[in-house]
């Protein structure tokens, strides 16, 4: 793969670093352009690869934006502060990996998203890592209903992550989820702290759905929200029904 034109998109603070990719890419003859993250907006452009500077959260912001084909790579300046699991590159390797992406010695692991309706109305983002559906003040129960493989039932629970194979090395592997390999084409969901009480128990607890799978999820009570990534939250009411799959927008996970 031949690479003419990089966008660079860097976390505010680490200009050093930010200013050494840019020279090491003019001197390889490649146009560039770099933004603050914070700065990030549709229509970016056309480029060959995408370069974040900064943590796991640069990445994802970044990765809402990138929705075509472009391989993106992740460099973490300071990983002794900031975790980096997205991030290829550190400040100790980024110059000598960098040259080797560059001469398109990389290969890219498509790595799945998730998708969301809300009343048949598609959710504008898509999640890298997972989506959480529950109360907005995490210390009150969230009361719903869950759909998933034809079965449903009533819970009561901390919430809903329902993730990517990518959250189960984050969140939802924390939650207690399955460890799954990155490039596995699924989702995986989890039921934060069930509460089985005398008059209900809940058996849909936690699952991996395949391609083509989706989990339909109600609120029954009020201030519950959808949160992407923990990027972008989505405030519901009891009336909305809330439907996540599979996307078919994979993103290209620079990877050797």
């Amino acid at each position: 793969m031949k690479i003419s034109k990089v966008l660079v998109v860097y976390m505010p603070g680490f200009n050093e670093v930010v200013s050494s990719v840019r020279a090491i890419l003019k001197k390889n003859d490649i146009k560039n352009k770099s933004i603050n993250r914070d700065g990030l907006k549709k229509n970016l452009g056309k480029f060959d690869l995408v370069i974040t500077i900064g943590g796991d959260g640069t990445f994802l912001r970044t990765s809402h934006y990138i929705l075509d084909d472009t391989p993106m790579v992740g460099i973490n300046p300071n990983p002794k502060q900031k975790e980096g699991f997205f991030c290829l590159m550190d400040k100790s390797d980024y110059k000598k990996k960098l040259l080797k992406i560059l001469e398109g010695n990389f290969k890219p692991i498509k790595l799945s998203r998730l998708t969301a309706t809300i009343n048949n109305k598609a959710v504008p983002d898509l999640a890298l890592n997972e989506f959480y559906f529950g109360r907005a003040t995490g210390y009150h129960m969230s009361k719903y209903t869950l759909l998933v493989g034809g079965k449903k039932e009533t819970q009561k629970s901390s919430g809903v992550l329902v993730g990517t194979p990518q959250s189960s090395h984050s969140w939802i592997g924390s939650a207690g989820g399955k460890i799954l390999p990155l490039a596995r084409k699924c989702l995986q969901y989890v039921v934060r702290e069930p509460y089985h009480g005398t008059l209900s128990k809940q058996n849909l607890v936690q699952g991996i759905l395949s391609s083509g799978k989706t989990i339909t999820l109600k609120p029954l009570t009020k201030d519950f929200i959808l949160v992407v990534d923990s990027l972008k939250e989505i405030k519901l009411t009891s009336k909305d029904i809330v439907k996540i799959s599979i996307s078919k927008k994979v993103l290209n996970y620079v990877s050797f």
